[in-house]
C-alpha cells in the first residue's frame, strides 16, 4: 500500500512538472508593427448592480481601443440596466441592449448580431482590464489561420485572506492546464471573460447553437466548435500578464463550490479528451484523501504519508508559483501549503455536487428551459 501511494505521488509530480514546463518563462514579445483591429467588445450581464460603477470606470479607460462596446442585459431583476444607461452619455461608442432570450448565450448571440466589427471580444461585467489587454489578446489575428484567441483570467485578492489566495492558486492550476492543452494543439478550455474570435468564423460554426440548454459553457462549447471545424491550430492561447483579465473573487465557500459545480456539470457533454481530463482531475483528489489510510500502518505508513504530502506541496508550489509569478501575483509558501492540503477535499465536494445534478446561478437553476434560440434581427 505504501509503495502504491508513493508511486502515485511520483506520477502526480511528473504530470505537474510537464504542465509547468509548458508555461512560458519569457515575456510577451510585441510585434514591430501592431495592426489596429476593428473590435466589437460584447459584455452580457445579469444582476450586476454591485459591479456597475467599477465596470463604468473600466470601460471609460479602454473605450478608445475598441470601435464599439455592446452591453447586453440578460433579463436582470435588479437595477443593472438603469445604472448602465448612465454610461451612455459618458462613453460615446457604447450600445446598451436588452436580450429577448434567456441565458448568457442568448445575450451573447443578440449582442454579436447587433455589433458590426469583424473581430469580437467577449468579457464579463465583473472584470477589470489593463491598457495592454486588447492589443495583446488580438495580436495573434495577424496570422490569417488564427480564428479564436483566449487569454488568462485571474481573481483579485484585495483583502489577501486565505480564501482569496486559495482561489488564485486554483485559478493558476486552471491556467496551467489550459496553456498545456493549447500548446499540445488539443485545446480543452478557455474563459468567455477573456475571449476573441473572428465574426465570420463564429457565423460559420453556427455560434452557440446546440448548447442553449446549458446555463454556462458558452466558452468551452464554442472553443470545441472552432477547433473541430478549423483545426486545433486555429485556436491560440496568450498566457501573458499583458493579456490578463481580472475578475472579482467570491466571498463564500458555498458560492465557489456552486460555481465549480456549474462549470463541471458538462464534463460528459464534450469530446473524449475533455472527459478523460475530467476523470483524471477527479481521481487524484480521491487518491490524496485515500492516503490518510497510510496513518494506520504504523511508523512506516506515517513516514510514507509525510513524504507523499511533502512531495505534493513541493510540486504544487513549484508549478503554480511559476504561473502566478509570471502574472505578478504574490502568494506565500503558507498559502500554497494550506491550499495544497485543502484542495483535494474541496474537489470531492464539487464532484459530489455534480453527481447531485443541481445548482443555481444568478437566481436560475440548471433545470431552467434554455434549449431554444431566440429570433434575432440584425441591426
Amino acid at each position: 500500500m505504501i509503495s502504491f501511494y508513493l508511486f502515485g505521488g511520483v506520477v502526480y509530480a511528473v504530470l505537474l512538472v510537464l504542465l509547468a514546463q509548458s508555461w512560458p518563462k519569457k515575456k510577451l514579445e510585441k510585434p514591430q508593427r501592431a495592426e489596429r483591429k476593428s473590435i466589437s467588445l460584447v459584455i452580457p450581464f445579469r444582476n450586476e448592480q454591485a459591479n456597475g460603477v467599477s465596470l463604468g470606470k473600466q470601460l471609460a479607460l479602454i473605450h478608445q481601443h475598441v470601435t464599439e462596446i455592446v452591453l447586453v442585459d440578460d433579463q436582470s431583476t435588479d437595477s443593472s440596466y438603469s445604472l448602465f444607461e448612465s454610461f451612455l452619455g459618458q462613453i460615446p461608442n457604447l450600445k446598451l441592449l436588452k436580450s429577448p432570450g434567456i441565458g448568457k448565450k442568448a445575450a451573447l448571440d443578440f449582442g454579436i448580431s447587433h455589433s458590426k466589427e469583424k473581430f469580437i471580444v467577449t468579457s464579463d461585467a465583473d472584470c477589470e482590464f489593463s491598457a495592454t489587454w486588447l492589443e495583446a489578446l488580438t495580436n495573434p489575428f495577424s496570422n490569417q489561420k488564427v480564428q479564436l484567441v483566449a487569454g488568462p483570467v485571474m481573481t483579485m485578492a484585495r483583502d489577501g485572506n486565505l480564501f482569496a489566495k486559495f482561489q488564485q492558486i486554483e485559478w493558476a492550476s486552471i491556467l496551467l492546464v489550459t496553456q498545456f492543452s493549447f500548446q499540445k494543439s488539443n485545446p480543452l478550455m478557455c474563459s468567455g471573460a477573456n475571449l476573441a474570435f473572428r465574426r465570420v468564423a463564429f457565423e460559420e460554426v453556427g455560434g452557440y447553437e446546440g448548447s442553449y440548454q446549458f446555463l454556462s459553457g458558452d466558452d468551452a462549447f464554442l472553443l470545441e466548435k472552432f477547433s473541430s471545424h478549423f483545426g486545433n491550430e486555429s485556436c491560440v492561447y496568450v498566457p501573458f500578464r499583458e493579456a490578463l483579465v481580472s475578475t472579482t473573487s467570491l466571498h463564500f465557500w458555498s458560492e465557489l463550490i456552486q460555481q465549480r459545480v456549474r462549470w463541471s456539470s458538462k464534463w460528459n457533454k464534450h469530446g473524449k479528451r475533455h472527459q478523460l481530463t475530467a476523470i483524471i482531475a477527479g481521481l487524484f483528489p480521491a487518491f490524496w484523501i485515500g492516503s490518510l489510510g497510510l496513518l494506520l500502518l504504523g511508523k512506516a505508513g506515517i513516514a510514507g504519508f509525510l513524504i507523499l504530502w511533502l512531495l505534493k506541496w513541493l510540486v504544487d508550489f513549484l508549478a503554480l508559483s511559476r504561473v502566478l509569478e509570471s502574472l505578478e501575483i504574490p502568494c506565500s509558501k503558507t498559502d500554497y501549503l494550506l491550499t495544497s492540503l485543502m484542495h483535494p477535499l474541496y474537489v470531492l465536494l464539487v464532484i459530489f455536487g455534480v453527481l447531485q445534478g443541481k445548482f443555481t446561478w444568478k437566481e436560475r437553476d440548471n433545470r431552467s428551459l434554455l434549449n431554444f434560440k431566440p429570433k434575432i434581427k440584425s441591426a
